[in-house]
């Protein structure tokens, strides 16, 4: 019992000291797939993989929304803003909600596709930097 509770104790520590860690690793997936709407214009109205309301997102709009949040959420970590960091840390969370939602319903109608289930990992890679972050 005690090795796993070293093992656990060792981990925790090392996610404490790293805290800016996952907040980079969030704000940069986010930036990446906020170039690629930028770059790939008409992506959100491909029909097979979204649900209607996602695919009539201007473009354009949701790629700049996406980026905007990330560098956000990046500076304020940088910079230790925190309540500007929860908050566009709740921004990116729900954007991706709407995501892995088109992706998830999608998934059950005829079009299968494996992409809400990487946006489910992401979901979850956010929702515990927002429980453990340094927010206070």
């Amino acid at each position: 019992m005690n090795k796993y509770r070293e093992k656990y104790l060792e981990l925790r520590v090392n996610i404490l000291e790293n805290k800016m860690s996952l907040p980079f690793i969030i704000s940069f997936k986010s930036i990446v797939f906020g170039i690629y709407l930028l770059f790939h214009p008409k992506y959100l109205e491909t029909k097979g993989a979204y649900v209607y309301v996602v695919s009539y997102f201007d473009d354009t709009a949701i790629s700049i929304c996406f980026i905007i949040f990330s560098l956000t959420y990046a500076m304020s970590t940088l910079f230790g803003k925190k309540k500007v960091k929860r908050a566009s840390g709740i921004a990116i969370q729900t954007m991706w909600a709407f995501f892995f939602f088109s992706f998830f319903v999608r998934e059950f109608s005829g079009y299968p596709n494996a992409g809400w289930v990487l946006i489910l990992g992401t979901l979850m890679l956010i929702q515990f930097e927002l429980r453990t972050g340094d927010y206070t």
